[in-house]
């Protein structure tokens, strides 16, 4: 039966199940962050852009209890490792793709009301038309800041000082803090400011059973090489203009 059939007994709303919901949100952003953004979907809720200079643009679904969500975007860096239980791991490939640094929309953390519901969606509407178009609202509500973020960070250097400042925030250190301070800290290393990514390192805290893996990141870190040169160095490359 189509889903846009299938009513729930007794209601007047219909209820998507998962796999009709991620099959829903395929069809209502995939056309559009290709269109605005250049990302493909790669399925799992994440589309993501190509790799260019060690860093890709990646959009997911914040899932909220299994039945809404609402978007969240930020980059993937292709030299960072993250945790896998006590060893360190990196996600360079679709298959393992994940983001080191993510934000939502501000009326998503902090509004409540119709703020907040303009860029959320849910799996569940009057009909399968009604969940699209919803979904469709939120993604049209949240492209001029998600637009806005990848220009004010399309630089490393700035790109750093938006998660340092990003640390900052108690709602960011709950949701990404180690993974983000991670991040940071190779992001610093491979600008060539590797004894600032110890500091960063540093303010991490782990267990006594992971000192190991603490061990690792550090050693790994000392061995980041630099990969973008000083501002002096780039001279009038309109690369890095």
């Amino acid at each position: 039966m189509a889903v846009w059939d299938r009513w729930l007994c007794g209601g007047d709303s219909l209820v998507l199940t998962p796999t009709e919901w991620k099959t829903l949100m395929d069809e209502a952003f995939s056309p559009l962050l290709e269109r605005k953004l250049g990302l493909s979907y790669l399925g799992s809720y994440f589309w993501a852009g190509p790799w260019e200079d060690h860093r890709r643009r990646m959009v997911r679904v914040f899932l909220i209890n299994q039945s809404s969500g609402t978007l969240q975007w930020g980059w993937a860096f292709d030299f960072a490792p993250h945790l896998s239980g006590k060893r360190l791991a990196w996600h360079r490939t679709d298959r393992s793709a994940r983001q080191d640094v993510w934000e939502v929309s501000p009326d998503f953390v902090k509004s409540t009301g119709p703020a907040r519901d303009r860029v959320t969606f849910s799996a569940w509407g009057r009909d399968h038309r009604a969940i699209l178009r919803e979904h469709r609202r939120a993604a049209l509500a949240l492209l001029p800041q998600i637009r806005r973020y990848y220009a004010g960070t399309a630089r490393p250097e700035a790109l750093l000082r938006s998660m340092e400042t990003a640390l900052e925030d108690p709602y960011v250190r709950f949701t990404q803090g180690t993974q983000l301070t991670i991040s940071a800290a190779f992001l610093a290393a491979a600008l060539g400011r590797t004894e600032h990514g110890r500091e960063l390192l540093a303010q991490l805290n782990f267990s006594e059973q992971y000192q190991e893996t603490r061990h690792l990141l550090a050693e790994r870190l000392d061995r980041q090489p630099r990969l973008w040169p000083e501002k002096g160095e780039m001279g009038d490359d309109p690369d890095h203009r």
